[in-house]
């Protein structure tokens, strides 16, 4: 995740990137979990904060039900961090993304027996199976 300094504000020294480190980490420290959509629990498993003059990189490693509910979850906190930190409160996230870890996408390759079993079908499309052949009657030469 990048969060970035407000638009007009000039770059962040190093004591300030100090401070901005302290506060984020601060937060971060005091949450366990997140309430994603839905009630869906999402477990906070561990973070790093890397700040630099014109914001700061987040990572949040996270334990949650889908990759959709761990971004939305994620995204919700930092803002909600940003809000409660007067000092980051005009800060906005510029970008969120959800990586999914490779342990956890060779987990989900094998329970699918293999990488040349086709992808599930999307939400709201209907499967393209194939229908068997009428039985017709064969004609006499």
């Amino acid at each position: 995740m990048d969060a970035q300094s407000a638009d007009d504000a000039p770059e962040i020294d190093e004591l300030q990137r100090v401070g901005a480190t302290a506060l984020l980490e601060q937060g971060f420290d005091a949450v366990e979990g997140i309430e994603g959509p839905d009630g869906m629990a999402v477990e906070v498993v561990d973070h790093l904060v890397a700040v630099h003059p014109g914001g700061a990189l987040l990572n949040i490693v996270t334990h949650a039900p889908t990759l959709e509910i761990a971004e939305e979850a994620v995204r919700a906190l930092v803002e909600e961090l940003l809000e409660r930190t007067e000092l980051l409160a005009e800060w906005t996230i510029e970008k969120c993304e959800v990586q999914l870890h490779p342990e956890f996408a060779q987990e989900s390759l094998d329970d699918a027996a293999g990488p040349d079993t086709p992808p599930h079908r999307p939400r709201g499309t209907t499967p393209s199976t194939p229908r068997p052949a009428p039985d017709i009657p064969a004609r006499p030469r």
